[in-house]
């Protein structure tokens, strides 16, 4: 059984493809939000609850595959499963090397689907024990990253992106010695041994800013409805 305690993002600028998706859907997800643009679910992928994304990679603003891609650089997590209305091996095979759950052509197999459900459950529970081994949530309006100094919080941005000490070196136009102090004085500030950790805990710490700015906005927006 797929474990249906999980929103499911389905986003398609093709009102039939969106229809089609959610009957496909029917009984195998519990909750469904249906997006028509893919700049639109952009902007707001940072606010709204991560979960599983189901595509369509065939659309004009930009394709599936573009949009996971700019999710990935914002770092921005969900289990993403490709649809393509027509086979296409090479955006299949980039699809996969780039991290999506799974690539499925339509029209959808009911068993195909299921699986491909199933593998991006697992993927978020995996992500969610990861989180468990973060350090704890500070009080509402502090954060990790604003314990950092200026320099620290460089470093840190540049190893999130994956950048090595000497690249982060060259980028500042500090020694190598003086990035691996910052380095090592930002993880001890956030509480975090490793690279892996430290991503997950800035990407936390994003989501969780970006939450409160979004409950400010909706605040102030329904204060003014009443005046």
């Amino acid at each position: 059984m797929v474990n249906t305690n999980c929103l499911t993002h389905v986003l398609s600028e093709d009102a039939g493809v969106r229809e089609r998706l959610q009957a496909a859907l029917g009984g195998l997800v519990e909750e469904i939000r249906v997006w028509d643009s893919p700049l639109g679910f952009l902007e707001a992928s940072s606010s709204v609850r991560p979960g599983i994304l189901i595509v369509d990679h065939f659309m004009l603003q930009m394709s599936g595959l573009e949009l996971y891609e700019q999710l990935r650089e914002r770092r921005c997590v969900f289990a993403t499963i490709l649809i393509l209305r027509e086979p296409r091996v090479e955006v299949a095979v980039n699809a996969i090397r780039m991290g999506t759950v799974d690539v499925l052509c339509m029209p959808l197999e009911r068993e195909y689907f299921q699986h491909a459900l199933r593998q991006c459950r697992s993927q978020l529970d995996e992500m969610q024990r990861e989180l468990l081994l973060l350090p704890p949530v500070l009080p509402e309006g502090r954060s990790y990253l604003s314990l950092l100094t200026r320099r620290e919080s460089q470093v840190v941005e540049l190893v999130c992106d994956g950048a090595t000490n000497r690249e982060i070196s060259a980028e500042l136009g500090i020694c190598k010695k003086t990035v691996e102090r910052h380095r090592s004085n930002a993880m001890k500030k956030m509480r975090v041994n490793s690279v892996a950790r430290l991503t997950r805990l800035v990407d936390r710490e994003r989501q969780q800013h970006h939450f409160r700015r979004a409950r400010k906005t909706e605040h102030y927006r329904m204060a003014a409805g009443f005046r």
